[in-house]
């Protein structure tokens, strides 16, 4: 039940430090968040159509803007909620510290991350695919979810890399992969865990019908963001029983 463990303290870390991860990361959200609404109204005609086979209509320059500005104020959220979590390390006023090199490292580590994850991707999408042909539309279902959970325990093994990088702790791929040796079940179930709970609160998010509604859109701001932190958290957590030796009990 230790994925469990794991899923619960991250829900603590977030609610019970719920000031801190507002200030930590409210300023960088909502910029985010603002960046990515210019980029939907300025191309709500283009993506209605859903694109056609023309681009008139879509401004290019609203998605470089939201890409670009939406990196940085996620990265900037992850490595100050990693280190205040880790490190208790607490900053002044509403906006967080901006480690320009924790951000640029932590960044560098996630680009290695997913270069290495796209072999066991490309990899598990060609055994999907090869399945459904022999099998069907179940068993193209049935392996596409197992290889999903694969994939995802590979990702959250290898992840203490990212608080690592935060922390400026050079933690290697294979040391992160050693330190959670004998804990894919656990990861496993974890990874369950929170794909039901995306589902359940997608499900809901879709219930009024129109995506554009004014309740809609704080449901979407709102969830995103719990989404987000617990997400920050988990890998937290992970890193900090796995690395270095926390109880979450």
């Amino acid at each position: 039940m230790k994925g469990w463990k794991i899923f619960t303290q991250s829900l603590r870390l977030v609610f019970a430090n719920l000031k801190e991860a507002l200030r930590i990361s409210l300023v960088p959200y909502l910029v985010a968040s603002a960046a990515m609404a210019w980029f939907l109204t300025t191309n709500a005609d283009f993506l209605a159509s859903e694109g056609g086979d023309s681009l008139a209509g879509f401004n290019g320059l609203s998605l470089l803007v939201f890409v670009i500005v939406g990196m940085v104020c996620y990265l900037w959220i992850a490595v100050a909620w990693h280190r205040y979590v880790l490190l208790r390390e607490e900053g002044e006023g509403w906006v967080a510290q901006f480690r320009s090199d924790r951000i640029l490292g932590y960044l560098g580590r996630g680009i290695l991350l997913g270069l290495v994850l796209i072999l066991p991707a490309i990899f598990m999408a060609f055994v999907v695919g090869a399945l459904s042909v022999a099998g069907g539309l179940v068993v193209m279902i049935a392996s596409g979810l197992i290889f999903t959970f694969a994939f995802t325990v590979i990702v959250y093994r290898l992840s203490p890399i990212l608080p690592a990088a935060a922390l400026g702790e050079p933690l290697k791929m294979n040391e992160a992969w050693e330190k959670t040796k004998g804990a894919g079940w656990d990861i496993a179930l974890l990874a369950l865990i929170t794909a039901v709970i995306n589902v359940i609160i997608q499900s809901v998010g879709e219930i009024g019908g129109n995506p554009g509604a004014p309740l809609a859109v704080i449901y979407m701001v709102v969830t995103g963001w719990l989404q987000f932190m617990v997400g920050l958290s988990i890998l937290t957590t992970i890193y900090g029983h796995y690395v270095e030796g926390r109880s979450i009990d």
